[in-house]
């Protein structure tokens, strides 16, 4: 039995005629990303909010630090402890690929922490 003989592709069946151009797969593409299935799933914030909420994420972070300050001098940690540790945990926070806005302040909140009191006040004399 003879085996048919299969011809070479036309030059107008080519698979580059019948598949479009690269540039307009990834058009398509990313004009497919840019809409959002759901109205909820992109959303859009008010610049004056994005500030605020950037500032209170400094204050809270901010918070944090001398919270873990007092708590370990708190624990019998020293000054020079305290600040290693708290220096390593951003260092390790922030990691990967940037650094800690706060990276300079955490000096400053640890001295604040181990300063010397003052002393109660009491308004009742004897």
């Amino acid at each position: 039995m003879p085996t048919s003989k299969k011809r070479a592709p036309s030059p107008e069946k080519t698979a580059e005629s019948t598949n479009p151009p690269p540039e307009t797969k990834t058009a398509v593409a990313a004009a497919a990303i840019d809409k959002q299935p759901f109205p909820w799933l992109s959303v859009s914030t008010a610049k004056s909010v994005k500030d605020l909420s950037a500032s209170r994420n400094q204050e809270v972070r901010r918070r944090e630090i001398s919270d873990r300050a007092s708590l370990l001098r708190r624990l019998g940690y020293s000054q020079t402890e305290v600040l290693i540790r708290l220096r390593g945990y951003q260092d390790w926070e922030y990691e990967p690929f940037h650094k800690s806005p706060l990276g300079p302040e955490v000096t400053a909140l640890v001295e604040a922490v181990f300063a010397p009191a003052k002393g109660r006040v009491s308004t009742l004399q004897p």
